[in-house]
């Protein structure tokens, strides 16, 4: 199994908690970005794909362009992504200077 995290405090802290709750063989931690992650490194292409999506990231931070990279180079044909989708709310604002 393959996690990646682009923050190295972040990776490494993960792959100690991994290893302490007794994973340390079956999980690897990557510090790469999602993008730059080689294939070869997972062995094989994920079933699954769970993303943080969290507060307006869903655009801010190439998240559609992350998943879409995923999908095209490190998951099978018919994944299960977590969370699937998302919406993105708008309030027309109008400011006068």
């Amino acid at each position: 199994m393959t996690s990646v995290e682009v923050v190295p405090a972040i990776a490494a802290v993960a792959q100690q908690i991994v290893a302490a709750n007794g994973y340390g063989d079956v999980v690897t931690v990557h510090n790469y970005r999602s993008d730059e992650l080689p294939l070869e490194l997972m062995g094989r292409r994920a079933d699954i794909l769970v993303s943080e999506l969290i507060d307006d990231h869903l655009i801010g931070d190439g998240v559609l362009q992350s998943h879409a990279d995923a999908r095209r180079r490190l998951l099978v044909p018919r994944p299960t992504i977590i969370p699937w989708g998302g919406k993105i709310f708008a309030w027309p604002l109008q400011m006068r200077l």
